[in-house]
């Protein structure tokens, strides 16, 4: 969105330009299926998700450019990516400076996206806003909106819904770093009603402030939250850490682990933090290959040639990955899928 500290990478798993997604798969490659076919000029950065009440629905969102300006659209798959249908400009965004979209469903098959609405310029500043579909993709609800940048910039959400025994409705969560700010770096905002409001966000780890970014954000069983991103490590290096909370994103100050035998619902649940080195990462840029998409054997190269952004989506469910990518093969930038049934890895050549 436009804020980028050259020290630090703004996406913690995001390939380089000219980036590639490889997936293994047995026997004959997937068939790569066009997602966007509208009137936008270009497509960039998708998100995509699957409903876990019926695998057949997918849901996928992505920066568009209409002129000068840049918004985001939705794509709704129901024959498991076979086909998909557009619709359209997500309702009530004015193109600007739009972008980021995360996307989820929630356990009843509730669909969300979340994206950053934001302006250009120099005094670049935007919110997190959050869409609901309850049919599939097939139409949204008036967007909400889950953090509130003021004068300064929400960038790069990250969103998840909790898999819980509570009763509906499952509680939502966005992270995003801040930056304008008085209070740069990154927060948490939940939503225990469906994502028709959201409490005021919390700082995550205050101490590493605009340091931090690109977090990702993963919800587990037994309201387990996980927040992943990058940070600047004591030492002047670059250090990817994780926070978890075991009470539903409640606490996310403490720095100790519940020990073995925890039950839920048994006294304060604490959160945990763990920091790894950069050098750990395993971030590698891989050469571009062009022709049909790298086909060669049974390993499969997805690829953009030229700076489409830094996304690449993936998402998978009853033994079936989907991944997602923008991509120049139709001679302009288009966002594809495949659905891949991983197998055993070929033997190395």
């Amino acid at each position: 969105m436009g804020v980028f500290d050259r020290a630090v990478s703004r996406r913690a798993f995001a390939c380089w330009s000219g980036a590639v997604l490889t997936c293994m798969t047995a026997g004959p490659a997937p068939a790569n299926v066009r997602v966007t076919e509208d009137g936008f000029a270009a497509h960039i950065e998708p998100a995509l998700a699957v409903n876990p009440r019926d695998a057949r629905n997918l849901l996928a969102a992505c920066r568009v450019f209409t002129g000068e300006k840049v918004g985001m659209a939705a794509y709704a798959s129901f024959d498991g990516g076979v086909s998909w249908h557009g619709s359209g400009m997500l309702p009530g965004l004015e193109p600007d400076f739009c972008g980021n979209a995360t996307v989820a469903f929630d356990g009843h098959g509730h669909g969300f996206v979340c994206g950053v609405v934001a302006t250009g310029g120099p005094s670049r500043h935007g919110d997190a806003r959050i869409w609901r579909t309850d049919d599939g993709g097939r139409s949204f609800h008036p967007p909400v909106t889950a953090i509130t940048g003021g004068a300064g910039l929400v960038d790069h959400p990250s969103l998840a819904i909790g898999r819980t025994a509570h009763p509906h409705p499952s509680p939502l969560y966005i992270a995003a770093s801040m930056y304008g700010t008085a209070t740069d770096g990154l927060v948490l905002a939940r939503s225990l009603d469906g994502g028709r409001t959201f409490e005021q966000p919390r700082r995550i780890d205050p101490a590493t402030g605009a340091s931090a970014v690109a977090p990702v954000l993963a919800a587990g069983p037994a309201d387990v939250l996980t927040v992943v991103y990058i940070a600047r490590s004591a030492s002047g290096g670059v250090a990817l850490r994780a926070v978890a909370s075991y009470d539903r994103g409640g606490d996310l100050h403490r720095t100790d682990r519940p020990g073995p035998g925890r039950r839920h619902g048994a006294g304060p649940r604490r959160c945990h933090r763990q920091e790894r080195p950069g050098r750990r990462l395993g971030l590698r840029q891989r050469p571009y290959v062009r022709g049909d998409n790298g086909l060669r054997g049974s390993e499969r190269h997805l690829t953009t040639a030229v700076d489409l952004g830094n996304y690449q989506g993936l998402a998978a469910v009853s033994g079936q990955v989907h991944p997602v990518w923008t991509d120049t093969c139709t001679g302009d930038t288009q966002i594809f899928t495949a659905t891949v049934r991983p197998g055993s890895a070929p033997s190395p050549r």
